[in-house]
């Protein structure tokens, strides 16, 4: 399978979650939630508002706000590919997977990026 762990299936379909995408959820979480801080007091600046940054910027908050938007974007991919195989499926193609990853060598030597769906039919094209 490609380093992918099978998690689930769904509408027949088996999800696929890419070893890289794993590391990926923490990396975006760590990133998102060490950046919360400066990115009020921008907003601050530019709305001119009043914000309580205390609130958002102290103890676990920052890392847990990360986590639940780094999640939220996984949540987003995986819901963007679901329907990409749902209609493959309503078109008359056999999805076989949809997996989910950051960078994958393909055998002629391009990168696949993001999230993909692999239909026996091979490749959609329009008729």
């Amino acid at each position: 399978m490609d380093g992918s762990l099978r998690i689930g299936r769904l509408f027949d379909i088996p999800i696929l979650l890419h070893y890289t995408f794993i590391l990926v959820i923490p990396l975006f979480a760590f990133i998102i939630g060490s950046e919360i801080g400066p990115t009020t007091d921008m907003l601050k600046e530019i709305f001119n508002v009043p914000i309580d940054t205390s609130l958002i910027t102290t103890g676990w908050m920052p890392w847990i706000l990360g986590t639940v938007v780094a999640l939220g974007l996984f949540w987003e991919c995986f819901v963007h590919e679901l329907a990409h195989s749902l209609v493959a499926r309503a078109k008359g193609l056999r999805c076989r997977a949809s997996r989910f990853n950051v960078r994958r060598d393909r055998p002629d030597g391009g990168r696949d990026t993001g999230a993909k769906n692999r239909t026996s039919d091979g490749p959609c094209r329009p008729s």
